[in-house]
């Protein structure tokens, strides 16, 4: 159950005490323990991903609130994989969109060429 129980776990970073959790929708920061949330940001929201090595940070900025979101990761090798795993993830987010949408598009192609009537069920 829960908030977030419709989305698929795509993968994760354990940071010690903290999770990197990345769903098919979102990602999210939660403690590995409790599973408290500490943050969570939907995919459609990242704006960038930035990588503060003098800091072993890896910095989300977001679109609207123009607000960010940091990752301290302890060790460059684990900010290197916070930072693959997140520009992974909004690439797959990404290319789901575009898919979803050229699906939609030729369905509507099919519609309007006469191939497929709205009222047939896709099988």
């Amino acid at each position: 159950g829960g908030m977030y129980a419709t989305e698929v776990i795509c993968k994760h970073v354990m940071l010690g005490q903290l999770v990197v959790v990345c769903t098919d929708q979102r990602l999210l920061h939660v403690r590995s323990g409790s599973w408290a949330l500490l943050w969570q940001l939907p995919w459609d929201r990242l704006k960038g991903v930035e990588l503060q090595t003098d800091r072993n940070r890896v910095v989300l900025q977001c679109f609207e609130t123009r607000s960010t979101h940091e990752i301290e990761c302890g060790h460059p090798a684990m900010m290197r994989l916070v930072y693959d795993t997140t520009q992974s993830m909004r690439r797959l987010h990404a290319e789901a969109l575009v898919t979803a949408s050229l699906s939609a598009a030729s369905f509507d192609a099919a519609i309007v060429s006469g191939h497929l009537k709205e009222s047939e069920e896709l099988v």
